[in-house]
């Protein structure tokens, strides 16, 4: 059993500081030593990935106000580090991430959970990126969308199968 000093010291340690992402993980689901995880509720958190700030924070706030756990990280690499520590209920992802690309994420993340639930959204309403999230069984979005649609999809999604289609959230 890990004491909570030794796990102070864990999560105090430079190379536990690597991601705020990471840190964020480790206060609210326990000590992420080893890769292990020790979850609190039996309800998985939800991952959201976003590197706009402000769209980020407000779709973290729309999912808790709805009762859901998130995990919302910045920068693709947090995302990355957060799927292969870590199980979820689903992804969230912006396709345009930095450097990188969040389909990239729904891949690692439908090879480490294949029943994962996938929302992919971007600018842009290219068939290249369209037929790719459809291709990994990810609904794809065109923005502009509000925290409050991509809740409804989540939801959407939770009470129905996984369509590979692309859904209207204009409602």
């Amino acid at each position: 059993m890990l004491l909570f000093s030794q796990w102070v010291s864990y999560c105090t340690a430079p190379s536990a500081v690597e991601s705020t992402c990471a840190n964020v993980l480790a206060l609210r689901f326990g000590c992420m030593l080893c890769g292990e995880m020790t979850e609190r509720t039996e309800q998985q958190a939800i991952l959201v990935v976003e590197d706009d700030v402000p769209l980020l924070q407000a779709v973290e706030r729309t999912f808790r106000e709805a009762g859901r756990r998130v995990v919302a990280c910045s920068t693709f690499e947090e995302g990355r580090k957060a799927l292969r520590t870590h199980r979820f209920a689903g992804l969230l992802t912006d396709v345009r991430l930095g450097a990188f690309n969040g389909l990239q994420l729904a891949v690692i993340a439908r090879q480490l959970q294949p029943d994962m639930r996938l929302i992919v959204y971007s600018g842009f309403d290219d068939p290249v990126l369209r037929a790719e999230a459809e291709r990994l069984r990810a609904i794809y979005v065109v923005k502009p969308i509000t925290a409050g649609q991509l809740l409804r999809l989540f939801e959407a999604q939770t009470e129905t199968p996984q369509s590979p289609e692309s859904k209207d959230v204009s409602s």
